[in-house]
């Protein structure tokens, strides 16, 4: 009879263990991760049990933050043109942007004392959430917008010595009003509102991807500052697909290098890309980042040189050379070409978020500025500069200038098919001979870069060193 009861004992012990440990496991282990899917039913009841961390912008601008109206949390949006960056919290359709990104901080699952936050939940206390502090400025990110307008497109603005993003816009944004009812008329828009274009926008770059051809050129000794180039007048004949120059001016058939940047003429950076060859330019792309998602706080979409690298056809590579063929970049990954030349060959990895900071104050995280990628080096950076200062000194890029500050830039004009108007880009950078700003600009078939793109990136660039300076 003891041995039966002792048996007995074990059993039921051993039942009671078993049981006591999974449901610790699922509890303390993946509770939290279980918690923050946005389709476990629990989560409405959680939320009501937490102020949610605040959403500031560099300079402490609350851009989010959550009051509680008869019980229930309720989430504020300060600027409803940054929705696709701040993103939303739905009962309906979940999370997006930073507050799914940053979730777990911002719900007080994650952060300096997380038990803590788990012991008021079950005492059905209200937790306080980590504030996330992000990297935009909400000043330029207004002028961002306003200078963008009712054009569809994006802004992508940093600082090249730090990584850290100041100002996403990405047009057209939806209201988080109509979210709340009918999703269904913003997912069938032709317009795409949904879409954060200057993060997961796919484009053909056009005449902007004529950087990175000319830096590889440069970097590969195909070409040399101050080479001249009698490329204005002629016909280059690529397998039956025959490429002129296009832009350069009426009567100018013989230029430098730097002009044929600034003029530019698709068939020398079409001889460029021939030149440096396949294997080279799949080399460099995958030196700056292209063929993957750029890693970032919030998603961002994967860029695309070729539909297949391994097919890729010397027409095909001619094309790329001036940035069309199958090529498709988003914003952000031109803004990166763009900041390796600012920083002389090095991308600095990009930031959204500054850092995190507890209720009580203490920095629970902070981004610290690092070296992602250097695919050139410092002296062809230094060359490709110059090509940008000479495109707005003498070419298209005229109207991105501005009184007393060099600026240098590239504009782009990109085929997007038959009976449609092409995309126009811009990128620029300021001041040329010490960056602090880099801004990339694209209009969704808006024409010439120079007359759509331009002015917007002007706009940018002033205002950001207007704020640089104070």
């Amino acid at each position: 009879m003891n041995i039966a009861l002792r048996r007995l004992y074990m059993l039921l012990l051993l039942a009671y263990l078993a049981v006591g440990g999974g449901l610790g496991y699922w509890v303390m282990v993946r509770g939290p991760e279980l918690l923050g899917r946005s389709d476990n039913p629990r989560r409405a009841l959680d939320e009501a049990q937490v102020q949610r961390g605040r959403i500031l912008d560099r300079k402490g601008r609350p851009l989010a933050w959550t009051t509680f109206e008869k019980g229930q949390p309720v989430r504020h949006y300060a600027y409803p043109p940054l929705v696709h960056t701040v993103g939303y919290i739905s009962s309906r359709y979940g999370l997006s942007g930073v507050e799914a990104g940053l979730d777990t901080y911002l719900s007080g699952r994650s952060g300096i004392n997380p038990w803590s936050t788990q012991l008021q939940r079950w005492l059905h206390r209200v937790s306080i959430g980590d504030d996330v502090v992000l990297t935009l400025d909400l000043d330029l990110q207004q002028v961002a917008d306003q200078a963008l307008g009712d054009r569809i497109g994006a802004v992508v603005v940093q600082d090249p010595t730090t990584g850290d993003i100041l100002a996403l816009a990405s047009h057209p944004y939806f209201d988080l009003e109509k979210l709340q009812g009918d999703l269904s008329s913003l997912q069938n828009s032709p317009n795409s509102p949904l879409l954060n274009r200057s993060l997961q926008g796919l484009f053909t770059p056009g005449s902007v991807f004529k950087t990175f051809t000319l830096a590889v050129a440069l970097q590969e000794h195909k070409v040399v500052p101050g080479q001249i180039l009698d490329d204005g007048a002629a016909t280059l004949d690529v397998d039956g697909f025959k490429i002129k120059c296009g832009n350069n001016p009426p009567g100018v058939n013989s230029f430098d290098l730097y002009h044929a940047y600034a003029y530019s003429c698709n068939l020398s950076f079409a001889r460029m890309a021939l030149d440096v060859g396949i294997p080279a330019i799949i080399t460099y792309a995958r030196r700056y980042g292209i063929g993957e998602a750029i890693p970032l706080e919030v998603p961002t979409a994967a860029t695309r040189l070729s539909s297949n690298l391994n097919t890729i056809s010397r027409p095909e590579l001619a094309s790329l050379g001036f940035g069309q063929g199958e090529l498709l970049l988003t914003p952000l990954q031109v803004n990166l070409i763009g900041a390796a030349v600012a920083q002389g060959g090095q991308i600095y990895a990009p930031h959204l978020v500054s850092r995190i900071v507890s209720h009580e104050g203490n920095v629970v995280q902070k981004s610290t500025p690092s070296v992602w990628r250097m695919p050139i080096t410092p002296e062809v950076a230094s060359q490709v500069k110059e090509a940008l200062v000479v495109s707005v000194q003498d070419g298209y890029g005229k109207p991105a200038a501005l009184p007393n500050v060099q600026v240098g830039g590239k504009t782009g004009t990109a085929e997007t098919g038959p009976n449609q108007l092409p995309h126009a880009w811009f990128i620029g950078l300021a001041p040329a001979d010490h960056p602090r700003v880099i801004v990339t600009v694209v209009v969704e078939h808006g024409g010439a870069g120079s007359t759509a793109a331009a002015p917007v990136a002007k706009s940018v660039l002033q205002a950001a060193l207007n704020l640089a300076a104070k």
